[in-house]
């Protein structure tokens, strides 16, 4: 990819806020990704006295609920690499968007994200990505106990999400020159879509398009987000904001992981059916305005969703889905060799365990980052034949549900 457009907070000033981080003196290097470290390293690293970048302003139904203002409350937008991904700090303090909170992060939490995203891309499912995490060489207060201060340096295509497209509508229905939307559109249209130009409804299509093959690469792997919040659905069709997500060990559409979903709303089997809904509201913010998006049209896009899904989902799978119940890591050993063919592999790489995961978090917290370090290693170099490396089966009887928090 290469930039065709001004960067985000140059081209849209009206989302973002210019903004400091926290000053973080302390601070040193705990975990370098390889080749995304290499894109970014030539920055000046140096938090002692912030680092200057833009929080940026997006709305979002949260759990079915509107919130006019989000933004972001504990990320910076930095600027970008040489090929055009936006690069973005994590956990780098409070932001105009904190709404009372502090803005930071654990070490823990920006190391889990690391593990899962690289898990994710490991699988070729599109993916913001970490390119470092940092130690603040502070302490911070977390579910009762304190723990390491982390920073992330995450790495997207883009960060526009539908809440992006929510708040620009707001934002021109309250000013006299509806200007931020068709801008917003432009920008998405170009650096996004790759459509230059191109027809508005073009936006939703693609959106349509990209969410319903990644849902589907989700559901192969049994990752659940957990909180697909419309400000959680980025426009570049990119896996984001891991938050309290998890893997299921059995195949189960009620499975759910996150302390905050009691209802069951982000539930496993339920994320196609949210991302429709999250569409469905894109499709809402660009329907009724100054853009060329009719409602007729803006319909007719919207239920193409299905058909793509399902067409993708029996690709992923290579024919039916398991059954429910049956362990997805073990049926995919005994499976994925009938179900692949040379152009279309099924089988994905070693999924994690959620406790190894969490062991991987519990080292880098009590200091120890090679732990994670070296599992995102052995699932990248697929180290399958390796005994250390085999899949270590589901967790003990009795060791109770598995529970995961937004952390990041």
């Amino acid at each position: 990819m290469t930039p065709t457009t001004e960067p985000f907070p140059t081209a849209l000033p009206e989302l973002t806020q210019a903004w400091r981080s926290a000053s973080f003196p302390d601070a040193t290097l705990a975990i370098a990704n390889d080749d995304l470290w290499t894109l970014v390293s030539q920055r000046d690293w140096d938090f002692a006295g912030g680092m200057e970048g833009w929080a940026t302003a997006y709305s979002g139904h949260q759990f079915g609920h509107f919130n006019p203002v989000l933004g972001d409350g504990r990320a910076l937008l930095l600027g970008e690499t040489a090929d055009g991904r936006e690069v973005q700090l994590k956990g780098s303090g409070p932001t105009p968007f904190s709404r009372g909170g502090d803005g930071l992060g654990t070490l823990g939490s920006m190391v889990r994200e690391y593990v899962v995203s690289e898990v994710m891309h490991a699988a070729g499912i599109p993916t913001t990505r970490i390119a470092a995490v940092f130690r603040t060489g502070e302490e911070i207060a977390r579910n009762g106990r304190r723990e390491p201060g982390g920073i992330a340096v995450r790495v997207a295509t883009s960060h526009i999400r539908v809440g992006t497209f929510q708040f620009a509508r707001l934002l021109d229905e309250h000013r006299d020159e509806h200007a931020v939307l068709p801008a917003l559109a432009q920008y998405t249209l170009q650096r996004i879509v790759g459509e230059p130009g191109g027809r508005d409804a073009e936006i939703l299509r693609h959106a349509v398009q990209t969410q319903a093959a990644l849902i589907a690469k989700w559901m192969r792997v049994g990752f659940v987000h957990g909180v697909m919040n419309t400000d959680n659905m980025s426009l570049a069709g990119e896996t984001i904001d891991y938050g309290p997500c998890a893997f299921v060990d059995t195949f189960d559409p009620t499975a759910k992981f996150s302390s905050i979903d009691a209802a069951g709303r982000y539930a496993f089997g339920q994320q196609p059916s949210i991302a429709m809904w999250n569409l469905a509201r894109l499709a809402e913010a660009l329907c009724g305005t100054s853009l060329d998006v009719e409602v007729d049209e803006a319909n007719a896009i919207l239920q193409t969703f299905p058909d793509l899904y399902h067409d993708a989902l029996a690709q992923e799978f290579g024919g039916s889905l398991p059954p429910d119940g049956v362990d997805l890591r073990r049926w995919w050993k005994e499976n994925a060799a009938e179900r692949s063919t040379e152009d279309a592999p099924c089988n994905p790489p070693r999924i994690p365990r959620n406790y190894e995961i969490e062991n991987a978090v519990e080292a880098a917290t009590r200091g120890d980052v090679n732990v994670a370090t070296e599992l995102v290693a052995s699932v990248k170099e697929k180290r399958t034949n390796d005994q250390k490396w085999q899949d270590p089966g589901p967790p003990e009887e009795g060791t109770g549900p598995y529970v995961t928090y937004c952390g990041t």
